[in-house]
């Protein structure tokens, strides 16, 4: 068969399976199982594939419909416009994340050195996408799972910048010492633990829980990040992360509580508030 008929019969599947987006999903599962660029598919689409190029798409497409996502399926996932490799030991990079690499930029003098913790790093999405972007940062990313350390220690090397990103192995930010941190970000877990099971399916079943749920309010990761920055950040010093729908006023509270000043929380693309940053002083 032509890439184009394949492309096309794993749309119409997996539009019927009530994916969305399954044009975009499909072409990532069959660039993805045939070994070719996305783009390929439209430029050359009558290119033949091989019986068993096609018996390992029709697998993926199988993959997605019984719930399981794309990213996993292919073993990659785009996260400002770099590619990330992923497996069910991290999250998957979403667009909303990308409000934190906007907000420290917007903190980050371009001509000094300056130090970021990235805590529960996950795939490493944040702090490898900021090394590529400003080169007077020396980052260090921890996370609790070996897994996952081992991951971004592979997107780092995959996208060049080992030299200036660095993973351990740490519960949050308990490896550092009191006031060596310039800014600390962070995509803590911030879903209330009463919530999970109304999670969509493709989340709760395949992503990590532990970097998903945050307790019964879902803040307790939180307050953990906040009462750890306040100890790490030099003065001046920025705290930056991501929090849930519905839990800004919560937020902002835990933060002016503990000393942090000059708050703003940015909206993501639906107009929820989505990111927080606050001064240390």
């Amino acid at each position: 068969m032509e890439l184009r008929e394949l492309y096309i019969r794993g749309k119409k599947l997996l539009s019927y399976a009530d994916i969305e987006s399954a044009d975009i999903e499909a072409s990532s599962l069959l660039a993805g199982s045939v070994g070719v660029d996305k783009m390929s598919i439209f430029t050359e689409p009558h290119k033949e594939v091989n019986d068993s190029l096609i018996e390992k798409y029709n697998d993926f497409l199988n993959r997605r419909i019984n719930g399981e996502p794309y990213a996993y399926i292919t073993g990659t996932r785009e996260f400002y416009s770099l590619e990330f490799n992923v497996n069910n030991e991290v999250l998957i990079p979403r667009p909303e994340t990308e409000l934190i690499i906007e907000t420290v930029l917007d903190k980050i003098p371009e001509d000094i050195e300056t130090t970021l913790y990235d805590a529960g790093t996950g795939s490493g999405c944040i702090a490898v996408t900021l090394a590529t972007l400003r080169d007077n940062l020396t980052i260090v990313g921890t996370d609790i799972s070996n897994g996952a350390i081992k991951v971004a220690d592979g997107n780092s090397k995959l996208n060049g910048t080992e030299k200036t990103c660095n993973f351990v192995n740490g519960d949050f930010l308990t490896v550092f010492k009191a006031g060596s941190a310039d800014i600390i970000v962070s995509n803590p877990p911030y879903i209330k633990d009463n919530d999970y099971d109304d999670l969509q399916t493709e989340v709760r079943d395949h992503e990590p829980v532990i970097a998903l749920l945050g307790g019964e309010d879902g803040l307790d990761h939180i307050r953990r990040l906040t009462l750890s920055a306040r100890e790490l950040l030099k003065c001046e010093g920025w705290l930056i992360f991501e929090f849930g729908i519905g839990q800004s006023e919560e937020i902002l509270q835990i933060l002016s509580s503990n000393g942090f000043s000059s708050i703003e929380i940015k909206k993501d693309l639906n107009g929820i508030d989505r990111v927080i940053s606050g001064q240390w002083k």
